[in-house]
């Protein structure tokens, strides 16, 4: 899916008997425009992140260990899109600065997500919001 504010790419897992290879950013890929930061976070079951929105950050997501449930705001259209990502739906979700976003844990115990930022972490180039700015149904 792809639209102003996020895109979503399905990445391709190689099988392998000694353990599947699963890729994700190349240098060419039209999501890629540069590296300036990789990482990664253990997200806790039902545990929420929401919500945050970057100035200038394109965050390049992935989630290579258990599910995420994403979900993504369209403030100027009052308008939630959401999506599953993880071993069952490997996909790369880019979002763009100026998108509002969140997400859950969906995995025992945790979940890995994975970025690769154009931008390097500061506390001044995002702005948290507060989960009850936005109302969202989470256990849906």
């Amino acid at each position: 899916m792809k639209n102003k504010l996020f895109i979503t790419k399905k990445l391709k897992i190689i099988s392998n008997i000694d353990g599947d290879i699963m890729l994700g950013l190349k240098k060419n890929d039209k999501q890629f425009l540069r590296f300036e930061e990789l990482y990664f976070s253990k997200i806790i079951i039902n545990k929420i992140k929401a919500w945050k929105i970057h100035k200038k950050a394109t965050m390049n997501l992935l989630v290579p260990y258990g599910n995420i449930k994403f979900v993504i705001y369209d403030l100027k259209n009052n308008k939630f899109y959401s999506q599953i990502l993880g071993e069952n739906n490997y996909k790369l979700l880019t979002i763009y600065p100026g998108t509002i976003f969140g997400f859950k844990g969906l995995s025992r115990p945790f979940s890995i997500l994975s970025n690769v930022s154009n931008y390097i972490n500061d506390k001044n180039e995002y702005k948290k919001i507060n989960i009850n700015e936005f109302k969202y149904d989470w256990k849906k």
